[in-house]
């Protein structure tokens, strides 16, 4: 477990440098890190558990997926990142727009 545990924070601090980005993928490796190994169908069944949006859950699973692919380069395994579960992108479209995003909106329309 440590040494998985030590292969997260490496790819972490080698693909993230934005320190907002790295808690993002951090909080999702962690959530992988109690299986100890690369294992989709465990990822999977975690993920579908999660009381998180739709959206949320894919988020986390790109991080998940872009480490699992990172993993497979370097120890030379494959990995099929395909059948990692993937969810229904939830978000809601903006709905209300201020008076200068709909002149903008007026004049792409007009000119188009």
């Amino acid at each position: 477990m440590k040494n998985f545990e030590e292969k997260i924070n490496i790819f972490l601090n080698t693909n993230y440098k934005n320190r907002i980005t790295r808690n993002s993928a951090k909080t999702a490796l962690n959530r992988i890190l109690i299986i100890g190994e690369i294992n989709i169908d465990k990822i999977n069944k975690i993920y579908n558990l999660l009381n998180l949006s739709g959206s949320s859950k894919n988020t986390e699973l790109a991080y998940i997926r872009k480490f699992i692919n990172t993993m497979s380069k370097i120890e030379n395994k494959f990995y099929d990142t395909s059948k990692l579960i993937s969810f229904e992108n939830d978000t809601k479209p903006k709905q209300i727009f201020n008076s200068l995003e709909l002149s903008k909106i007026e004049n792409a329309l007009e000119k188009w």
